[in-house]
């Protein structure tokens, strides 16, 4: 099925994260729009059941040639696959045999669920295993990566135990957690947090207030109109699920190889305070890579990570 998409400008304006923004331009939104214009995507829609019967959504990118390696990748807070992720599935699949498969969240674009929510942080992860094992062909390396907030998700599913094996993780722009201030000091918030909220639920011991929505995305009404698809708010367990708290500590146990990938002029996170997780590894496998790509920004990167991606999975095959 070969699908022409064009990309709603005002849509990615306000494409990821557990966010931040300014009011004139300050995501990258023009240069991922123009990235995306006329392009021609060839995929397959496919979705599964998982633990709890939920429709999970994911969308497959087969390699053109014979395949080197599978990637699951997961889109950023907020958003989902068919915002700006398609481009570097595309790049993978034709110009490095990398079979991709961009999964929604549940709650998050295709995938069914509240929208914004999750019945417990751990079923977020459990529903990342399920494709996992699914895609898994056993004969090919198979890859874990994210974007911005999915990358945060993709830090914390690397620690939980009795779940699938990714052997390697890919970070792009990734939400380390405020805990660890990675993000710029002239960045600003775009949405409102319930604090209270999420104090009751810590002193609960994770009980109360979990499926309360307690993250308020400030999308203009416009952005909404266009795209009814985004996700304003998330609950106390989806902002759980994909925020890592603690991943200076997290990084010291991560012993398989990962891709660390920042833009320059990323508008959210400062790049050389992120570039610095590459050193936290107490083993760092030697075929971990990080890298500032320059003049990149936090959405403009999309267009142009494919390669670097790409460039990576075959470096790991030949070493």
């Amino acid at each position: 099925m070969k699908i022409l998409l064009k990309i709603n400008i005002i849509a990615l304006m306000f494409l990821s994260v557990n966010g931040f923004a300014q009011s004139q331009e300050y995501f990258s939104f023009t240069e991922v729009y123009e990235g995306m214009l006329n392009e021609t995507f060839e995929y397959k829609t496919k979705r599964f059941n998982s633990f709890d019967s939920t429709q999970i959504t994911y969308y497959e990118f087969e390699a053109k040639g014979t395949p080197i390696a599978n990637l699951v990748f997961i889109h950023g807070g907020g958003a989902n696959s068919k915002l700006g992720y398609f481009k570097l599935a595309k790049t993978l699949s034709e110009e490095y045999n990398v079979t991709s498969y961009l999964m929604d969240l549940r709650g998050h674009g295709e995938s069914a669920g509240r929208r914004g929510d999750a019945p417990s942080v751990r079923s977020v992860y459990e529903d990342i295993s399920m494709l996992l094992n699914i895609v898994d062909e056993k004969d090919k390396p198979l890859y874990l990566g994210g974007h911005s907030s999915g990358a945060g998700t993709v830090i914390n599913y690397s620690v939980q135990e009795g779940l699938a094996d990714a052997d390697g993780y890919l970070f792009v722009s990734p939400y380390m957690g405020d805990d660890v201030q990675t993000t710029r000091e002239d960045a600003v918030r775009f949405f409102d947090v319930d604090i209270p909220k999420f104090i009751a639920n810590s002193q609960s011991g994770g009980v109360d207030k979990l499926n309360d929505y307690a993250v308020f995305f400030n999308y203009p009404k416009e952005v909404l109109r266009a795209n009814p698809s985004i996700v304003t708010a998330l609950t106390v367990c989806m902002a759980t699920a994909t925020t890592p708290y603690g991943a200076n500590e997290i990084f010291k146990y991560i012993s398989k190889p990962f891709g660390l990938f920042v833009g320059e002029n990323d508008e959210i996170f400062d790049a050389e305070k992120v570039i610095q997780f590459d050193t936290i590894p107490t083993y760092r496998h030697p075929k971990s890579i990080s890298k500032i790509i320059p003049e990149e920004k936090h959405l403009s990167i999309l267009n142009t990570i494919g390669i670097e991606l790409g460039e990576t999975i075959t470096q790991w095959q030949a070493m």
